[in-house]
């Protein structure tokens, strides 16, 4: 489970005033980024894009890894709107749908099962689609 301490002052204000929709894009393709990089999330985002998908990036990593397109993408989408709900671009220690990278653990995982989100990344994310945090910021 991840720790995170509680946000107080300027980055609770940007938290609880990034929007709390998700505006995700699959890009064609992500030139000047490492490969391995699926997406990218932009969690305390206001306007914009707050989620962005690498096709190309998608493609190689299913390919590679000998997983469908559908399956690595829906993975990768699960993981950069977990970003976005959890505010927060920290990954989790170890293994896992919110680890910074996937090994084969991971791929092997999806070939069988989907990948999760832990109890506690999940309450965090319900706290953040209902406001309860941000009940004391204007």
């Amino acid at each position: 489970m991840i720790y995170e301490p509680r946000r107080g002052g300027r980055e609770l204000e940007l938290a609880c005033h990034a929007r709390r929709d998700i505006a995700l894009g699959i890009l064609p393709s992500a030139v000047g980024i490492k490969e391995q990089v699926l997406g990218m999330a932009q969690p305390l985002s206001r306007t914009g894009l707050n989620v962005r998908i690498f096709d190309d990036h998608i493609r190689e990593a299913a390919a590679r890894e000998n997983r469908t397109y559908a399956t690595v993408l829906s993975h990768a989408m699960a993981h950069e709107i977990g970003h976005v709900l959890l505010r927060s671009n920290t990954h989790a220690a170890g293994w896992g749908l919110m680890s910074d990278v996937w090994t084969d653990h991971e791929y092997d995982r999806m070939g069988k099962e989907a990948l999760f989100f832990t109890a506690g990344e999940s309450r965090t994310m319900r706290a953040t689609l209902s406001g309860a945090a941000c009940t004391s910021v204007e």
